[in-house]
C-alpha cells in the first residue's frame, strides 16, 4: 500500500527513511543468521559433533545482543523521522489556515482542521516512519532469501517464492477498494468530530435554544456511520489477513516437506543440488524466517491504514494537497518558515515613527469585490491615540489583517518610517489585540508570558498590569500571578481578559499595537480605564483601535473613516470632528 502522495511527502526526509530502513534491514538479516547457527548447530548435535556445539552457541548469543542494538538504533531512527514529518507537516496546515480564503470560508470547519493537524499528521508519521521501512523490506529481503535457498535446491527456491507472491500480491488486488473504504471512514470521523466539538464549544446556545435533542440526534447518525464505515473496512481487514496467513502457510510446508523429503533421500527433480548434513535443519528453519519480513509487514498494517485515511484530511487541509507540501526549515533550529519570531519583552519597544499605506487594495478571491480600494493613510506616531472607524462589514478587521501580514494585499504597500529609514513594515513590530481575546488553560503568569523568547520577570509582569489598571486586582488573588485561567478565560469577566490581553500585547516589546473594539465588553469605568491606558501608551508606541463606542470615538486623538473600501480623515490632533457616522457613534457593531 505504498501511496504515491504520501511518497512524495517523504522527499525531504529520504536520508532518514534509508536510514531508518537500513538499521531495520540490518536487524532482520540478524535472524537469517541465528537462523543458520542454530540449523548448523542441530546438525552438529545431530552428527555427534558436540564439541562444535558451544562455538555455535556462543554465536547465537552475540547475534541476539548485535541484534538488540540494531532494533534500538531502527527505533531511535524511526522516531526522529517521524518527529520531521510531523513538525513540517503541522508547521504547514498551521500556515494554510492563515491564508485569507481559509478564514473566511463557510466550509473550513475547525474541527477538520483540528483533526487533521492530530489525527491526520500521526497517521502519516506512522506510515512514513513504520509502514515504508517495513514495506520496502518485504519487497528486498524475501526475493534474496528465494534466492539462497535456491542455491540449495531450485525446488527450496520456488516453494518460497510461490509462498512470498501470495502473501504479497494477494492483498493487493483489494488495496483500491481498501483505499476507498479508509478515505470514507477519515470523512465520517472527521464530520463527527466537526459536529461534536462545535456542539461543545456552543453547548449553553444549544440548551438555551433548546436544540439539544435535534443535535444529539445528529450526533447519533454520525456515529452510526463511522461504525459502519469501521465495520466495513475491518472486513477488507480481515480477508487480507487471510490471504497473507494463507500464502506464509504454503510456502513454509512446502518448503518443510521437500526439507523432510531431501533428510529421507527421496530423489528430487532437477538432482540432488547442493546438499550437505546440515541442509534440512537450514531449510526448515530458514522457509519460517524468509516470511518474518511479511509478517513484520502484517503488523503495520494499522499504520498503513492510518496513513492512507490521512490523505483525505490532509488534502484538504492543504493548498495543493500533501504532495505540494516542500521542507523549508528541515534541520533549521531558529522559528519555522513564515511563523514570526517573538521579541524579548521591554517596558518600551523601538520606535517606530509612522505607518504608511500606499494604494493597498486586498479581495478574498481573484473575481470577488474588494473589500479595501486603494486605502492610503499617514498613521503618525505623534498622532496620539488613532481611532478606526465604518460600518459594520467595511473592513476594519481586514486591513488590520494586511498590516499585521495575515494577508496580503493584491496591490500597495505597508511601509514603517523610522528616522529617515523607511522600510516594509515587518510583522514582528506589530502587537495584536482582538475583540475576542485568546487565554489559555493555565496560570496568569503563563498567559502573559506566551509571546515573548524569555520568561519576563515578575517585575516586568507587574509593571504590565499596571499599565492596565488590573495589578490592584491580581494583588488580591490568593496565588496572584500563579492564579489558574480556565480555556478560553471563563474563569475572567470580559474587561479583565482584554485587559489581560492588552498587558500580553504590551510585554511583547512590540512598536505598533493594534487593538479590535478594545472597549467592547467593558462597562463605562472600566472602559475610562482602558482608553485611558490605551492614550498614555500612545505616547511611546503607535496605538491604532476600532471603534463604535461614543466614548472610544470621543477617546482617540486621530479619527479616520473607513467607507466603500476607502479611508478618509475624519479628525486630527490639529482639526476638529467632521462627518463622524450617526451609527458608529450610536451603538457598536462587528467590524
Amino acid at each position: 500500500m505504498i501511496d504515491r502522495r504520501l511518497w512524495r511527502a517523504t522527499r525531504s526526509h529520504r536520508r532518514q527513511l534509508t536510514a531508518t530502513t537500513g538499521w531495520l534491514v540490518a536487524a532482520t538479516a540478524s535472524y537469517w543468521l541465528q537462523a543458520v547457527l542454530l540449523a548448523l548447530a542441530f546438525a552438529a548435535a545431530a552428527s555427534g559433533r558436540f564439541l562444535a556445539v558451544p562455538a555455535l552457541a556462543g554465536g547465537l548469543l552475540a547475534c541476539l545482543a548485535v541484534r538488540v542494538w540494531l532494533q534500538r538504533r531502527h527505533l531511535v531512527s524511526a522516531q526522529r523521522l517521524g518527529t520531521g514529518i510531523r513538525s513540517r507537516l503541522r508547521a504547514a496546515i498551521l500556515t494554510a489556515s492563515l491564508a485569507p480564503e481559509r478564514l473566511h470560508d463557510p466550509a473550513d470547519r475547525i474541527g477538520a482542521r483540528s483533526m487533521a493537524a492530530t489525527e491526520g499528521v500521526d497517521g502519516v508519521d506512522r506510515y512514513v516512519a513504520h509502514y515504508i521501512p517495513h514495506a520496502l523490506q518485504a519487497l528486498v529481503l524475501p526475493p534474496l532469501m528465494c534466492l539462497a535457498l535456491a542455491f540449495m535446491h531450485p525446488l527450496f527456491g520456488l516453494a518460497g517464492l510461490i509462498g512470498f507472491l501470495i502473501a504479497v500480491a494477494g492483498p493487493r488486488l483489494w488495496d483500491r477498494l481498501l483505499a476507498r473504504r479508509g478515505w470514507a471512514h477519515a470523512d465520517t470521523f472527521e464530520a463527527l468530530s466537526s459536529d461534536l466539538l462545535e456542539s461543545l464549544r456552543g453547548m449553553s446556545a444549544l440548551r438555551t435554544l433548546g436544540a439539544v435533542p435535534r443535535v444529539r440526534q445528529q450526533l447519533g447518525k454520525r456515529s452510526d456511520a463511522l461504525h459502519e464505515a469501521t465495520v466495513s473496512t475491518m472486513r477488507v481487514s480481515l480477508f487480507n489477513t487471510a490471504i497473507i496467513d494463507l500464502g506464509i502457510q504454503v510456502g513454509t510446508v512446502a518448503a518443510g516437506l521437500l526439507a523432510a523429503a531431501t533428510a529421507a533421500s527421496v530423489p528430487l527433480p532437477g538432482g540432488p543440488g547442493v546438499w550437505q548434513q546440515a541442509t534440512p535443519y537450514v531449510v526448515l528453519i530458514l522457509a519460517g524466517e524468509l516470511f518474518r519480513p511479511v509478517r513484520d509487514l502484517s503488523r503495520q498494517w494499522h499504520s498503513g491504514y492510518l496513513g492512507l485515511s490521512a490523505v483525505t484530511l490532509l488534502d484538504r487541509a492543504l493548498p495543493g494537497g500533501l504532495g505540494t507540501v516542500v521542507d523549508t526549515s528541515a534541520g533549521a533550529s531558529g522559528p519555522s518558515a513564515g511563523e514570526p519570531a517573538t521579541q524579548a519583552p521591554g517596558p518600551e519597544g523601538a520606535r517606530i515613527d509612522a505607518i504608511t499605506l500606499d494604494g493597498v487594495r486586498f479581495a478574498y478571491a481573484p473575481d470577488a469585490p474588494a473589500v479595501l480600494d486603494g486605502v492610503s493613510a499617514h498613521w503618525s506616531a505623534d498622532d496620539g491615540l488613532i481611532g478606526l472607524i465604518g460600518a459594520s462589514g467595511a473592513g476594519k478587521t481586514t486591513l488590520f489583517d494586511v498590516v499585521l501580514g495575515i494577508s496580503a494585499p493584491l496591490a500597495g504597500s505597508v511601509a514603517a518610517r523610522s528616522g529617515t529609514a523607511q522600510n516594509p513594515l515587518a510583522p514582528t513590530d506589530v502587537a495584536y489585540v482582538p475583540q475576542r481575546p485568546v487565554l489559555f488553560a493555565g496560570t496568569l503568569r503563563e498567559n502573559l508570558a506566551l509571546p515573548t523568547a524569555n520568561q519576563p520577570t515578575d517585575q516586568q509582569l507587574w509593571d504590565a498590569l499596571e499599565a492596565v489598571h488590573l495589578a490592584s486586582t491580581v494583588r488580591g488573588w490568593p496565588r496572584g500571578l500563579d492564579h489558574e485561567v480556565a480555556e478560553g478565560g471563563r474563569s475572567l469577566s470580559g474587561g479583565q481578559r482584554q485587559r489581560v490581553a492588552i498587558a500580553r500585547a504590551l510585554l511583547t516589546g512590540r512598536p505598533v499595537l493594534l487593538l479590535d473594539e478594545p472597549t467592547s465588553s467593558l462597562d463605562g469605568e472600566a472602559s475610562a480605564v482602558v482608553l485611558n491606558t490605551l492614550r498614555e501608551i500612545s505616547r511611546v508606541r503607535l496605538v491604532v483601535a476600532t471603534a463604535h463606542q461614543a466614548d472610544a470615538v470621543a477617546a482617540s486623538d486621530t479619527l479616520w473613516a473607513l467607507e466603500q473600501g476607502q479611508l478618509r480623515a475624519v479628525r486630527t490632533p490639529h482639526t476638529t470632528s467632521v462627518g463622524v457616522p450617526v451609527e458608529t457613534k450610536a451603538t457598536g457593531g462587528n467590524a
